[in-house]
């Protein structure tokens, strides 16, 4: 859905080395390595934790902390295996609000609620901007290596210098490593470093890659799109979604869209709407759909446009297992000019790979004061267990919980400030939150 320093391998004199083996076994350490680069270990467990299990249950408030998980730092992608919470973290942040990133796994025991540890990659350095999926048994994990103390990249991003993109896949019932080739990039690599956004979705056979150029030209524009299947070692390229300028994807249980719309500011000139900021002069129209097919591991034929050329100045868009989710606004930031045909305005379902938006019913219909925060307009979050949307009130600190299934809205306070983001991930039913820059989780209770 990421911190500490690095651990590099260092050269030690034998006697050394024989002194840290048999410090390690006698800790149950879980940091070994085989001599052909995998790695394998005994886990640590932490202790049950049967009251926050039994609070998850019950669902007695709206935000539930989880145990925290046995990493460095915040996690950087939570998802599923089977019933059971999976994490890959983590990352802490410097003083100056860089970050530390480190390449822990570790595992929730849905039943018991402990933790299992697993090693680490067998990287020389840890992982910056990591990419995570778990499919079937196994995590994949892809990204930058991070040399921790030398040239940083980017004054808000990893403390370290990047390196070649790096990729390994763990096997969750033997703990073992096994590096892999890491997925295609596109072959235009010009100008100074910029964008290094780049997706793994897991789908029911296999994990699809999409990569971007790290290069300020291309930076959301152009990505290679490649898919591993389950049981192989081998990437092999897919066609991009048919969209010129892509603007989002999203995932949940298995599903992947991917999502186009154009955006204007003065009414008259379209054109694709890039990935980033949204303005407060914006409106956008013609949102389209196109779903990945996993069994012909092609794209689905695009839906028809959705909001006409008049445009709304508020757009969000998610997924659920079956159907791509747009709401929509008739207000936006201050200053935005509300929609003008109130027919493009609600909530509307289109199911993956159909090509109709239905409108769906909302009851009472969510309304928020957009304030002044610049990310009003963005994509909205949608969990697929259960198959329930929350709204982000991004002004303030009350959201809406709205059920797909039925239409109803019903209010979700929530200290948003401490929210980072929803994961495509379940504990006991209940949707998984990250909170900001922390090493912990929060499960939530949506609806009444």
């Amino acid at each position: 859905m990421t911190s500490g320093p690095g651990r590099f391998r260092v050269s030690v004199i034998l006697g050394a080395a024989v002194a840290v083996a048999l410090a390690l076994a006698a800790c149950g350490s879980d940091r070994a390595a085989d001599g052909d680069g995998s790695a394998s270990a005994t886990t640590v467990t932490t202790p049950a934790d049967p009251a926050a299990r039994d609070a998850v249950r019950a669902g007695a408030s709206p935000v539930i902390d989880l145990p925290a998980p046995p990493i460095d730092g915040m996690p950087v992608f939570v998802g599923n295996h089977g019933d059971d919470l999976v994490v890959v973290g983590g990352r802490e942040f410097t003083r100056s609000g860089m970050e530390r990133p480190s390449d822990d796994v570790a595992v929730l025991d849905a039943g018991t609620f402990s933790w299992r540890s697993y090693p680490r990659p067998p990287f020389d350095h840890p992982t910056g901007y990591p990419i995570a999926a778990v499919t079937g048994d196994v995590v994949l994990i892809s990204g930058f290596s991070c040399e921790i103390g030398t040239e940083t990249h980017d004054s808000s991003g990893p403390d370290c210098a990047l390196g070649p993109r790096q990729t390994a896949r763990l096997d969750l019932d033997s703990g073992r490593w096994t590096r892999l080739a890491s997925p295609a990039t596109p072959a235009e690599q010009t100008g100074p470093l910029g964008s290094v956004d780049a997706d793994l979705f897991a789908t029911p056979t296999g994990v699809l890659a999409a990569v971007p150029s790290v290069r300020v030209e291309l930076a959301g524009r152009q990505r290679a799109w490649s898919f591993l299947a389950t049981g192989s070692d081998r990437w092999v390229p897919v066609d991009a979604p048919p969209f010129e300028l892509p603007l989002d994807a999203c995932r949940a249980g298995g599903a992947v869209s991917v999502v186009t719309v154009d955006v204007t500011q003065d009414g008259t000139t379209w054109s694709p709407k890039s990935n980033g900021f949204w303005g407060s002069g914006e409106r956008y129209a013609h949102l389209r759909a196109t779903t990945w097919q996993d069994h012909t591991r092609t794209w689905s034929t695009p839906t028809e446009p959705l909001v006409g050329g008049a445009g709304v100045p508020r757009l969000g868009v998610s997924c659920t297992a079956t159907s791509t989710v747009a709401f929509t606004s008739g207000q936006g930031l201050p200053g935005a000019a509300p929609a003008t045909d109130l027919a493009d305005v609600g909530v509307f379902v289109a199911a993956h790979g159909g090509a109709t938006w239905v409108r769906q019913a909302a009851s009472p219909p969510p309304a928020f004061d957009a304030g002044d925060s610049l990310m009003a307009a963005g994509t909205l979050p949608t969990y697929s267990v259960p198959p329930v949307a929350v709204l982000w009130n991004l002004a303030g600190t009350d959201g809406v919980a709205y059920d797909l299934g039925t239409g109803a809205t019903t209010a979700w306070p929530t200290p948003r400030s401490e929210i980072q983001q929803p994961v495509d991930a379940s504990i006991l039913g209940r949707p998984v939150l990250v909170p900001r820059r922390e090493p912990s989780l929060a499960a939530v209770v949506l609806g009444p």
